[in-house]
C-alpha cells in the first residue's frame, strides 16, 4: 500500500502539489526550478514561511490564565480554547492542525535544500555548505517543536519506545511515514545541529537566520529536555560566549516601545508564534509571584480594559509584540535570558546554589529598578525552586512555560493545575496524557500508520 498521502498533503499545503495529483505526490517538474545556491539561500530567507514555530504552547501553560471573563473566553477559537484547558479533542474530522501543517512545510523546504544545494549552480563549496547547514537547523528546530507537543516529555527510560513524531528527511514521499520513537526524533535533531555547526558562521546575517550561537541555542534546549545537563550548561555557555547582553528594561519606563526582533540584543535565532494574540491574560497567581515592582510587570504587561478588543479591567496581558514594530506575535526562539537561565538549572540541580543565584542576579538587575532591586541569597530559598520562579516570569506568554511544566512533571515539581473556562473546571493532573496535544484525525486518516496519542 503506498504512503505517500500525510506527506502529500503537507506538499499540498506548501502549494506545490498539482492539483489532480492531490496528497499524492510532488510534481517534479516544480522541484527543478531550483538551480542555483542563491535560489536555495532565497527559499530560507523566506520570513513568512521559514520564522513560525508554534503558539498553541502559548495558551497551554498555567500562565496564561484569565478566570471567569466572557470576553476573553468568547473571543478563543475552538482550537486556542481546546489547548487552553488541554481538551480531549482538538480538531474535527477534516480540520488541519495548522501548527503541524507550518513545521513541516518548512521541513519540507529544508529537506528540498538538503537534498538539492550541493549540486546547485553558482555558489562555492563554501557558500553551499552553509545554505545546507542552515537547512539542518530549521529542520532541526521543528522537530524539536513538534516531539515536545505531540509526544510524551523525553525520558531516557522510554524514549525508545515512546512514539515521537514522522521523520521525513528528504523530498521523497515513497516511504514508509510512522511515528519515529521520541528517541529516534530527539537523535535526528543532534545529529541535524551537529552536523550544521562547522559550516555555520558564529552570528548571522539577520538572527532570523540559523548561526552557531542560534544551534549552540536550540542544543542546550535539547540536552535540557533529555536531563543531559552537563551538555546543556555547555552549550547553554558556548551561545553566551557570542552573545550574551540583555535588554535594560529601566531604558524602557517611559513608555518608549522596546526594541524589534529582529535588532534585539537578547535573541540568538528568531522563531515567532504562528498565531497573532495581541493581549495574552497573564495568570493573577503569575502576577502575585512577579510584584508589581518587577519591570517585568509595568513594561511587558499592560491592563487590558477597553484595549485591542479585550475588556479586562481586574487582570493584566502580556503586551510586548504590541510595544514592538512586530505586531502581535510573540518571539519564541532561544535567547541570552534562556541560556542563563539554563546555566542556573544545572548549577541548582547540583548543588552549587550560590552559582545559580549569581546568575539569576545577574539577569534581575536588568529587571527592577536601582532603588527596587534587591539581590537574591541563599535565604531567599532553594535554589532550584528561585529558577523555577524566575523562568515562570521571564519566558510568560511565550510557551516556555507549558515545556517546563512538561519537563518538571518528572521531577514531581509541576503538581495539579486547574483552570476555569466558562463555568467548567478543568485540571491537568502529574502524568497526564494531556501533556501531549492530540494528532489532527485527518492526518491519520490519510496514513493510518500514525497513531493517536491516548488522552
Amino acid at each position: 500500500m503506498k504512503r505517500q498521502y500525510f506527506f502529500g498533503l503537507l506538499i499540498l499545503i506548501a502549494s506545490m502539489a498539482a492539483s489532480c495529483r492531490k496528497y499524492v505526490e510532488i510534481d517534479p517538474v516544480q522541484v527543478k526550478v531550483l538551480k542555483t545556491t542563491s535560489q536555495y539561500q532565497q527559499l530560507l530567507y523566506n520570513r513568512t514561511s521559514m520564522e513560525g514555530a508554534h503558539a498553541l504552547p502559548l495558551l497551554s501553560g498555567d500562565d496564561v490564565y484569565l478566570p471567569g471573563d466572557v470576553t476573553w473566553e468568547n473571543n478563543l477559537s475552538v482550537i486556542n480554547a481546546a489547548a487552553y484547558v488541554w481538551a480531549e479533542s482538538f480538531f474535527a474530522s477534516d480540520e488541519e492542525d495548522q501548527q503541524w501543517a507550518a513545521q513541516y512545510k518548512q521541513i519540507y523546504w529544508s529537506n528540498l535544500v538538503v537534498d538539492g544545494v550541493l549540486s546547485s549552480e553558482g555558489g562555492t563549496d563554501a557558500q553551499k555548505r552553509a545554505v545546507w547547514a542552515s537547512a539542518l537547523v530549521f529542520r532541526a528546530d521543528n522537530y524539536l517543536n513538534l516531539v515536545n507537543m505531540y509526544a510524551r516529555q523525553y525520558d531516557a527510560a522510554t524514549a525508545d519506545r515512546e512514539p515521537g513524531v514522522p521523520l521525513q528527511l528528504s523530498t521523497s514521499f515513497i516511504n514508509s511515514l510512522p511515528r519515529a520513537t521520541v528517541a529516534q526524533v530527539y537523535k535526528q535533531v543532534l545529529d541535524d545541529l551537529n552536523q550544521a555547526l562547522p559550516y555555520l558562521a558564529d552570528r548571522p546575517d539577520y538572527v532570523s537566520n540559523p548561526s552557531k550561537m542560534g544551534a549552540y541555542g536550540i542544543l542546550a534546549r535539547t540536552y535540557l529536555n533529555m536531563r543531559d545537563f552537563d551538555k546543556a550548561y555547555a552549550y547553554a555557555d558556548s551561545a553566551l560566549s557570542l552573545r550574551n547582553t540583555l535588554l535594560d528594561l529601566n531604558t524602557y519606563t517611559n513608555g518608549a516601545n522596546l526594541i524589534g526582533k529582529l535588532n534585539d540584543p537578547e535573541v540568538l535565532f528568531l522563531r515567532k508564534s504562528t498565531a497573532t494574540l495581541f493581549a495574552i491574560p497573564v495568570s493573577p497567581e503569575l502576577i502575585n509571584i512577579m510584584g508589581t515592582k518587577d519591570l517585568r510587570y509595568s513594561v511587558l504587561t499592560a491592563s487590558t480594559s477597553g484595549v485591542y478588543g479585550f475588556s479586562v479591567p481586574t487582570n493584566r496581558a502580556y503586551f510586548r509584540g504590541r510595544k514592538t514594530a512586530d505586531g502581535g506575535q510573540v518571539q519564541v526562539g532561544p535567547t541570552v535570558p534562556e541560556m542563563m537561565l539554563i546555566k542556573a538549572e544545572v548549577d541548582a540541580r547540583k548543588g552549587n546554589a550560590q552559582a545559580a543565584i549569581t546568575l539569576i542576579n545577574d539577569l534581575r538587575k536588568k529587571r527592577f529598578a536601582t532603588q527596587d532591586y534587591q539581590p537574591l541569597t541563599s535565604a531567599s530559598g532553594d535554589a532550584m525552586a528561585l529558577v523555577i520562579k524566575e523562568r515562570r516570569i521571564e519566558f510568560m506568554c511565550t510557551g516556555q512555560r507549558w515545556f517546563d511544566m512538561r519537563r518538571y512533571d518528572i521531577d514531581n515539581l509541576t503538581g495539579t493545575i486547574t483552570k476555569q473556562f466558562k463555568g467548567q473546571t478543568f485540571s491537568l493532573t502529574p502524568g497526564s496524557n494531556r501533556y501531549m496535544y492530540p494528532i489532527a484525525p485527518k492526518y491519520i486518516g490519510f496514513n493510518p500508520e500514525i497513531v493517536q496519542n491516548p488522552r
